[in-house]
């Protein structure tokens, strides 16, 4: 596991990233696989301390621990037919005036 670091500012309560590490009230916490940003750090005056090895994260729950999920009912549905359409009306006929007989007015 890689060590990690803890380095304070000069400026006494600083915030603000330096060498891609976020400091807050000037501090921040350094994975010691950041070789440049520790270099960097010790070289402008900084206060570089060793923590030790970085603490794995505690198991919250064990292997044996099951969680029972019971499933809820589904309504199922078949999809509604689609909606039919009104039939198109018919134009009316252009109606025509009766045919004049020869001879009439």
């Amino acid at each position: 596991m890689a060590e990690s670091f803890t380095v304070r500012t000069p400026v006494e309560g600083y915030s603000g990233v330096i060498a891609g590490v976020v400091f807050d009230a000037g501090r921040a916490v350094v994975d010691g696989g950041q070789t440049s940003a520790l270099r960097y750090f010790r070289d402008a005056g900084y206060h570089v301390e060793a923590n030790g090895p970085a603490k794995p994260a505690p198991a919250t729950a064990s292997s044996d621990t099951y969680t029972t999920i019971t499933p809820s009912p589904v309504l199922v549905t078949s999809p509604a037919a689609p909606a039919k359409k009104a039939p198109a009306k018919k134009k009316a006929a252009a109606r025509k005036a009766p045919a004049r007989k020869r001879g009439q007015a």
